[in-house]
């Protein structure tokens, strides 16, 4: 299970249903199995979930249901536990805090904050390991819908640095990767990722205290697509950023500035490439079209992409997590992380579908 952070205490506490965790914590009710889900038109009546529903995830029902009542009541219990000690903790330094020194505050503050976290992170745990399982042994089975050669990784063996090369991955110090798949799509290599990309600043305070600030630059998934084009250049695609910023990006590359006749594409994007000849023979009027169809299909208007070593990588921001499992109040049928999985599969699909990457010839 990758380590626990405080943005996934923070999730784990915010559910959909604020009031889903106090309603349990004061009656312990707990919502259990009814009847599994339907697909039976879904994703399509031609080929539909179901089916393999049957066959691959139903058994694994009971088992997970057993772990996500025993993950719950272990968070009730950490809970009952933690909540009271956390209000004494503040209550403890706000006292404090009114009879001393400002140094004093300052070290009584950390300890306080790091007893808070603390015990919202073992609160938290059973939780974290849950859906942990769920990732591990429920989502390889339904990525195996879309084909044999399908995986699912929850940690990504791929990384950001391996990516810096297509010049469209920013500089950073930390990076977050998770959600790798792998597979095949109209006969197209995919490999795709969730990201988070951060930068680390170090500051000193009055005291003479240094800390880092770490501010995040990138949130998204990065998708890497066999071409069926060869080429041996480099071309990328950049969002607009302005008179300043496009005078930035053109400083940043070594790459050349290249001018294409579509005022619409020009409007949205900058293009930067090895070999001119080569630029215009990649972004052809056909795939301009396609990309602009592609950025405000998905609402993406920062979607930026770049040709290198014979593949398409193309950056989608998103503020979303992509590939999360669902609330652990709700029963282990899965239903929810299923059709969140599809529905976002179907979109990476659409990207090939949209840019046609899968003909040999033209895009």
């Amino acid at each position: 299970m990758p380590p626990l952070g405080l943005d996934d205490i923070k999730a784990i506490f915010s559910y959909k249903n604020k009031g889903q965790f106090l309603r349990f914590l004061f009656t312990n009710k707990i919502e259990g199995l009814e009847k599994k889900p339907m697909f039976v038109d879904f994703p399509s009546k031609e080929n539909p979930f179901g089916p393999h529903y049957d066959q691959y995830l139903m058994p694994h029902v009971q088992e997970f249901e057993r772990k996500r009542i025993q993950s719950l009541q272990e968070v009730r219990r950490r809970s009952v536990i933690a909540i009271p000690v956390c209000i004494i903790a503040i209550l403890g330094f706000l006292f404090f805090a009114t009879s001393v020194n400002s140094e004093s505050v300052d070290n009584a503050f950390g300890i306080t904050a790091a007893i808070v976290v603390l015990l919202l992170w073992w609160s938290s745990t059973p939780v974290a390991t849950y859906k942990s399982s769920v990732k591990a042994t429920i989502f390889p089975n339904v990525f195996s819908f879309f084909g044999e050669k399908y995986t699912y990784k929850e940690s990504s063996p791929l990384s950001a640095l391996e990516l810096q090369k297509s010049e469209i991955v920013p500089e950073f110090d930390e990076e977050t990767t998770e959600d790798y798949v792998k597979g095949t799509y109209s006969d197209v290599g995919i490999e795709l990722m969730e990201a988070k990309l951060y930068t680390i600043t170090r500051n000193t305070s009055s005291s003479s205290r240094s800390y880092k600030t770490r501010s995040i630059i990138f949130h998204g998934i990065y998708v890497l697509i066999d071409m069926n084009k060869k080429f041996s250049g480099q071309t990328i695609v950049r969002k607009d950023s302005g008179m300043i910023g496009n005078f930035f990006q053109k400083k940043a590359t070594s790459l050349q500035r290249v001018k294409l006749e579509d005022p619409i594409f020009e409007s949205k994007f900058e293009v930067y490439s090895s070999d001119q000849v080569e630029a215009r023979y990649l972004l052809t009027t056909t795939f301009m079209e396609r990309l602009i169809q592609l950025s405000e299909l998905f609402g993406l208007s920062k979607i930026e992409c770049s040709f290198y070593d014979d593949k398409l990588l193309i950056s989608i921001p998103s503020k979303i997590d992509m590939f999360e499992t669902s609330s652990i109040f709700e029963p282990a049928t899965f239903e929810e992380d299923i059709r969140t999985i599809l529905t976002e599969m179907k979109l990476i699909f659409q990207i090939i579908d949209i840019l046609k990457l899968n003909q040999k010839i033209g895009l």
